[in-house]
C-alpha cells in the first residue's frame, strides 16, 4: 500500500478532505460503532449547549446508562422518544440524561454513538437531548479506570485500532493533519487505548464529552449528576456557567487546563450525595440552592435507588435506578414533567413482553 500511495500525485485539497470523511464515516464510526448509522462527519467545534434553556412543554428526565445499549434503548422507548426503527419519535420534547455513560458495561461506545444520532434527530425535529457529564466521565479522563469491564476495555482497544488505521490511511492520501493516537506506557496495557480516547483532548473525549455541560438547568429545573451546593453557586447561574465553562477547557486538553476542583472530591457537583443520605435530605440546604438558580427543583443521578423517588416535598428528584446490567440490571424509568405535572414513566414485565405503564402522579412527593 505504501509504494503505491507514494507514487501517486497529490490530490486536491478537496479530495483529502472527502476521502478523510468517508474515513471517518464509513470505516472508523460504522465500524467502530458495531454498525450504528452515523449521518454525517462529526463537526469537530460542535455548538456549544447553552446552560440554561426555557422550559418545554414535555421534560423527560433519564438515569445513569453505564455502556448498556438494551437498557438505553428500552428507556428511550419507554419515554416515547424512540420509535420501533429506534429514530427519534419525540417531536419537541426535550430530554435530559443526567450522566455516567461510561464503565460498568460493555457497549460504552455504541450508547454515545446512538445518543449523537438522537441528539441531531431530535433537534430536526424541534425537540432537544441534553446529556451532561457524571464522574465517571471525569474519572476515565482522569486515568480512574477502576470501575471498567474487560469488555468495555476491548470496545476501547477495537475502536482506537480502527482509528489509528484510518489515521494512517488518510496521511498516506495527503492528510498531513492525521495522527495515530500515541499510547501512556505507564497505563495498564488493557486500558491504553481507552486513555488514549479519553484523555483530555482524545478523540472521544472531544467528540461526545467536551462540549456537554455538567449542570444543566431547563426551565424551573436544574441538573447535575451528584448534585449542587449553595458553596457550588454563590453567584447563581453565572457560577453555572463558569463551571460548565472549566471542565469543558480542561476537557479539551487546553493549555494550563487542570481538573476543576467543582468536579474532585466527595463534595463536587458529580460525586455529591448529599441529597441522596439515608439519614434524610437537608430540605434547607436544598433551598438554598433551588433559589440561588431560581429553580424549583433539583434532578440528580449517581446514587442508586430501587425506584425513581424524592423528597423535601418534590424539590429534589433521584433518578437513578441502576438500569444497567453492570449495576443492579434494573427495569428501567424515566421521569416526565409535562403541563406542570411530574411523573415516574415505568416499565413492567409480563409474559417476556414489556409494557409501559404509567407511574402514579408526583404531587408533591413520589417518595413511598
Amino acid at each position: 500500500m505504501g509504494s503505491y500511495f507514494s507514487s501517486q500525485p497529490t490530490p486536491h485539497k478537496k479530495t483529502i478532505d472527502q476521502l478523510s470523511d468517508f474515513i471517518d464515516v464509513a470505516f472508523v464510526d460504522f465500524a467502530g460503532s458495531g454498525g450504528e448509522r452515523v449521518w454525517k462527519k462529526a463537526n469537530p467545534n460542535p455548538t456549544k449547549v447553552p446552560h440554561v434553556v426555557p422550559q418545554p412543554d414535555r421534560l423527560v428526565c433519564i438515569g445513569d446508562l453505564h455502556g448498556d445499549l438494551p437498557k438505553t434503548k428500552r428507556v428511550f422507548k419507554l419515554a416515547g422518544l424512540i420509535n420501533d426503527n429506534e429514530d427519534w419519535s419525540g417531536g419537541d420534547s426535550v430530554c435530559v440524561q443526567v450522566g455516567d455513560a461510561l464503565d460498568r458495561g460493555a457497549e460504552e461506545i455504541k450508547v454515545l454513538y446512538f445518543l449523537e444520532r438522537l441528539r441531531a434527530q431530535a433537534a430536526s425535529s424541534g425537540g432537544a437531548l441534553y446529556t451532561i457529564n457524571g464522574n465517571h466521565e471525569t474519572m476515565n479522563m482522569h486515568k480512574d479506570f477502576r470501575y471498567v469491564t474487560l469488555e468495555g476495555a476491548n470496545e476501547f482497544t477495537e475502536w482506537v485500532e480502527k482509528y489509528n488505521l484510518g489515521e494512517k490511511i488518510k496521511r498516506k492520501c495527503g492528510n498531513k493533519n492525521a495522527k495515530p493516537l500515541v499510547f501512556d506506557k505507564s497505563v495498564n496495557p488493557v486500558l491504553r487505548a481507552r486513555d488514549a480516547a479519553l484523555r483530555p483532548g482524545g478523540p472521544l473525549s472531544m467528540r461526545f464529552f467536551s462540549w456537554q455541560n455538567t449542570v444543566q438547568i431547563v426551565g424551573d429545573s436544574v441538573f447535575a449528576h451528584g448534585g449542587l451546593l449553595p458553596k457550588h453557586v454563590p453567584n447563581g447561574t453565572e457560577s453555572v456557567e463558569k463551571i460548565n465553562t472549566d471542565v469543558q477547557k480542561w476537557m479539551k486538553g487546553e493549555p494550563d487546563a487542570k481538573m476543576p476542583k467543582t468536579i474532585r472530591g466527595k463534595e463536587s457537583v458529580v460525586w455529591s450525595r448529599h441529597f441522596a443520605s439515608d439519614s434524610g435530605c437537608d430540605c434547607d440546604l436544598l433551598q438554598q440552592t433551588l433559589t440561588a438558580l431560581s429553580t424549583k427543583r433539583m434532578v440528580v443521578g449517581h446514587t442508586i435507588f430501587s425506584k425513581i423517588n424524592s423528597e423535601c416535598a418534590g424539590r429534589i428528584v433521584r433518578i437513578d435506578v441502576g438500569m444497567s446490567k453492570g449495576c443492579e440490571d434494573g427495569v428501567p424509568q424515566a421521569l416526565e414533567i409535562q403541563n406542570g405535572k411530574v411523573t415516574v414513566l415505568k416499565e413492567s414485565l409480563i409474559k417476556d413482553k414489556y409494557k409501559q405503564i404509567i407511574g402514579r402522579v408526583l404531587n408533591p412527593s413520589i417518595r413511598s
